[in-house]
């Protein structure tokens, strides 16, 4: 039987192997440094890091050295990597400095990078030497060495998310994309009206942009389909704003069947677009919105008669 999970719900909700659909880079940088977003611009900055690095620069061997890059595509995306961890890199006297840990694998040892200790300890997820954990995210290959830089961890029967599909860090704050504005009140979304829909195809990936130039980013996916006479389409799915889907912790694999039920809405002239009120996958229906169209991030609902 299919499981219901209202996205209202804070829960990390995750469909599958969630791949890579467009390229990211991240500094390997120091607390202030500008880790970039996904390669539309810049994320922000903060005390803790932003990126893929440690507070304090620590780079792959435990020594400290200059920030570096490393562009996070599905060229350099492994999908599940099994190992034990051996040792943490960092001061053994001090749990905030251990970001790092060295796994053994079939291959031979490499570096996991994983988050800021604040952010590890805030998900109760411990980790510890010898624990056997599976790792998915990207290579990448940083002064001859190579780093894997994790999306997420899983340990016995628990996964921690560390990275949605873009790579962009969970503990991060907002991120940049050029025509689009970072304040949540110029979100814009156009009114679920008409009839609803359900349409059936692949997934193509999960990605940022907004609706109209300077409003609020939305978390959008396009549906890979065929029209009546069996020609391919492709459709733009919206589910919410940028946020909302951060704060659950959302992350939808590419590449995969679901069937969506929805509006198709006009935006301008030339644009349509389909607003999402549930996803359904073989394992799971992912709901948005209630039966009436009113989105879950939106407390004040109509009165019913």
């Amino acid at each position: 039987m299919k499981r219901w999970l209202a996205i209202l719900a804070i829960a990390i909700l995750t469909v599958g192997a969630t791949m890579p659909v467009q390229a990211g880079k991240r500094g390997n940088g120091n607390g202030n440094g500008n880790g970039s977003g996904i390669n539309h611009g810049n994320g922000n900055g903060n005390g803790n890091g932003n990126g893929n690095g440690n507070t304090d620069g620590t780079v792959v061997n435990g020594t400290t050295g200059t920030p570096s890059e490393c562009d996070l595509t599905s060229d350099n995306w492994v999908e599940a990597l099994d190992g034990t961890i051996t040792a943490f890199l960092g001061n053994p006297n001090n749990e905030k400095s251990k970001q790092k840990f060295v796994m053994e694998t079939a291959d031979g040892n490499i570096a996991v990078n994983t988050a800021p200790w604040w952010f590890m300890q805030a998900q109760a997820f411990g980790l510890a030497v010898d624990d056997e954990v599976t790792v998915s995210g990207w290579t990448c290959v940083e002064d001859d060495e190579t780093t894997f830089i994790a999306m997420s961890i899983t340990k016995g029967e628990e996964t921690i998310y560390l990275r949605d599909g873009l790579g962009h860090p969970m503990w991060s704050g907002a991120r940049s994309i050029p025509g689009c504005g970072q304040n949540p009140d110029r979100y814009f979304l156009p009114q679920y009206e008409g009839d609803e829909q359900v349409l059936e195809g692949t997934t193509g990936g999960l990605y940022l942009d907004c609706l109209v130039h300077g409003s609020y980013p939305s978390f959008m996916v396009s549906l890979n389909g065929e029209d009546a006479d069996g020609n391919p389409t492709v459709t733009t799915l919206v589910l919410g704003p940028q946020w909302y889907l951060e704060y659950q912790r959302f992350n939808l694999a590419a590449d995969i069947p679901v069937m969506v039920t929805g509006v198709s809405v006009q935006v301008d002239e030339e644009t349509f677009v389909f607003l999402v009120r549930k996803i359904e996958t073989e394992s799971a229906v992912l709901v948005f919105r209630d039966e009436t169209g009113v989105p879950f991030w939106q407390t004040v609902r109509p009165l019913t008669p």
